[in-house]
Formats: structure tokens, C-alpha cells, sequence
């Protein structure tokens, strides 16, 4: 009876601690949220070249640096360039990237499938700021390009 009792003691102090240590690992990279819009789309044999407007907000309290972007498809990167973007704390950024991606992956696109990116964060590791984050990224409710 004493070990259960034990053991019901102890529970509450690992959730404590495991919250604690989510929210010490937990660093400004969660706290990114991000929009696309296909802006053109381009015929590249067995791939597409699909020019991005992309809108990158950071609802953290500290800026975040970012030195690449790579498209995930279900299993594998499909496209990444190297990028260095800033992003304010509390604020947003917008640039311009252009991906080639397979013909398959840009039609789930057109068909509803969020697209999902990895942004590899630039920084001081001592303080959670390098790294890598995922992002599915949402549709900036513009008409998008038909290849």
C-alpha cells in the first residue's frame, strides 16, 4: 500500500517537471505562423517552379533569425533554399521564395493539402534560438495560379 501511495506522490511532480522542461525547450520557434500565396507556377519537365509569396509571423517576444526554408512533402524535403530573414517579436515578415517541386505535390497543393515547412532558425543556442520548426502553412485567401 505504501509504494502505491508512493507512486501516486510522484505523478504529479513528473507532469511538473516535464511541463516545465516542454516550456524551457520550448523556445521562440514555436510561437511562429506563417501564409502562402502561389503567385506564378511554371511548366519544368517533371517538376513545377512555383514562386511564393510567403508571410511569416513571429507572436513570440524575442526576434527570430531565419537561414532556410525547405518544403516537406510526406516523406522527404522536396525543395529548401537558404534564405536570412528577421523577424521582429510581435511582428511579421513577407518575402519571395521560389521552389521546384514535383508535379504531384504542387496538385495536392491546388487540391487542399497545406503545404508543410521546415525553417531552420539562425542564433544562439544558449538561448533557443537555432534550431529547426515545422510549419503548415495556411492559404493567404487569394485565388491561387493553375498550371
Amino acid at each position: 500500500m505504501t509504494k502505491a501511495k508512493n507512486h501516486l506522490c510522484t505523478w504529479p511532480l513528473m507532469l511538473f517537471v516535464l511541463a516545465f522542461t516542454m516550456n524551457c525547450v520550448a523556445s521562440n520557434s514555436a510561437m511562429l505562423s506563417g501564409s502562402y500565396h502561389i503567385a506564378s507556377a511554371k511548366d519544368a519537365g517533371p517538376h513545377v517552379k512555383v514562386r511564393m509569396n510567403l508571410q511569416l509571423t513571429n507572436h513570440g517576444s524575442a526576434a527570430i533569425a531565419i537561414r532556410r526554408l525547405t518544403i516537406w512533402n510526406l516523406s522527404r524535403p522536396s525543395a529548401t533554399n537558404a534564405c536570412a530573414l528577421a523577424v521582429k517579436a510581435h511582428g511579421s515578415v513577407s518575402t519571395e521564395q521560389e521552389f521546384d517541386l514535383t508535379r504531384s505535390e504542387y496538385a495536392a497543393w491546388q487540391h487542399g493539402l497545406r503545404p508543410r515547412m521546415v525553417i531552420e532558425l539562425a542564433g544562439d543556442p544558449s538561448h533557443g534560438q537555432s534550431g529547426k520548426t515545422v510549419l503548415r502553412l495556411s492559404s493567404a485567401g487569394r485565388r491561387e495560379v493553375r498550371q
